[in-house]
């Protein structure tokens, strides 16, 4: 990725969905490693553990749509503009005067698709929950 080069954006946008992957990748190790912190008497690093995660997934959570809207306006298509005519042979046509200006088809890269967390991991120890 190159500050300020024509794809700038697209790269941004694949980096931030590499943290939100390995995000969600880590429920299952802090799952074990608050278990294990409990067990050999480590209570008040269990728990706080368990608060910066929840604190961490939150913040993703709350940011999502703000990186990944969940419509499209012109100014948020990532790349260069000229992107937008490309057709399915892979050509550029720009429209003319007499043309429409809007492309027939806009294509939606990868790094425009958000990721997700998963709800369904079960990573918490309900000892804390119920202590708030």
């Amino acid at each position: 990725m190159t500050k300020g080069s024509a794809y700038e954006d697209a790269g941004l946008l694949n980096a931030l969905k590499n943290i939100v992957s390995v995000v969600d990748k880590h429920q299952e190790e802090v799952k074990g490693l608050i278990r294990a912190l409990f067990v050999v008497d480590k209570i008040e690093e269990s728990n706080e553990l368990q608060l910066e995660f929840a604190s961490l997934i939150s913040s993703v959570d709350r940011n999502m749509t703000t990186i990944w809207p969940s419509y499209l306006e012109a100014h948020i298509i990532t790349g260069p503009i000229r992107e937008m005519y490309r057709d399915v042979n892979g050509c550029v046509l720009l429209p003319t005067d007499n043309e429409n200006l809007m492309p027939q088809r806009i294509n939606l890269s990868s790094e425009m698709i958000a990721p997700l967390i998963r709800k369904n991991v079960f990573w918490k120890m309900q000892i804390w929950d119920e202590n708030k």
